[in-house]
């Protein structure tokens, strides 16, 4: 949990009554955390940090990637790091997505930046990747080569701001309240009963 600059980890053994075990100082403007494995990525405003949770009571610095002060999500896997960078009200930081190498993990190493108007929140599933561009909708890029992402294909109904990936299911967070869509194969689908599935 983060409180102000600090990450707080809780024992939820008990759900009903969760345990504080530690408090980590992290940085000011923390946006966003992505647990994958046994690493903790967190994306600020003010740059991404890893973190190991070997012990995850006591979260331990591994590596950080610093940028000029933007809106910071960031997700990731075993060897690159996703990270959409908004400028502006933000921050001065130019507007894109930005990927990094982390199979040095200690030091995070920018391969690849692809311009885009108004990044926002972004997911991760498998070799797919799919960014909010807020009014300008959603991108979906495959990143089978993370140093080149290849855009699939966009989707411009809407305003989307943030997604979550959970299974097949992709869960964006859109203008008017939430928007489901089947991703289990492409092209991605509305998520709605068999009767009223349509492609888009």
């Amino acid at each position: 949990m983060l409180k102000g600059s600090e990450l707080d980890a809780y024992n939820i053994e008990n759900p009903g009554e969760p345990a504080f075990r530690s408090s980590t100082h992290i940085d000011w403007g923390v946006e966003t955390l992505f647990p994958y494995g046994d690493k903790l990525f967190i994306g600020s405003q003010n740059g991404m940090f890893i973190y190991s949770l070997n012990d995850p009571a006591t979260p331990a610095k591994l590596g950080q990637a610093q940028h000029l002060r933007s809106c910071d999500p960031v997700v990731a896997n075993d060897s690159v790091a996703f990270v959409t960078l908004r400028g502006n009200a933000c921050g001065p930081a130019a507007n894109g997505l930005y990927v990094y190498d982390v199979k040095d993990i200690t030091k995070p190493n920018l391969v690849k930046t692809v311009e885009i108007p108004a990044p926002s929140g972004l997911g991760l599933n498998d070799s797919i990747l799919y960014v909010c561009q807020q009014q300008y909708g959603l991108s979906v890029y495959n990143i089978e080569n993370p140093g080149s992402p290849l855009l699939r294909k966009e989707i411009t109904d809407t305003y989307f701001e943030d997604v979550i990936v959970y299974y097949n299911i992709l869960i964006c967070y859109v203008k008017n309240g939430l928007q489901l869509y089947d991703i289990s194969t492409l092209p991605i689908r509305f998520y709605l009963p068999p009767w009223k599935t349509s492609r888009i």
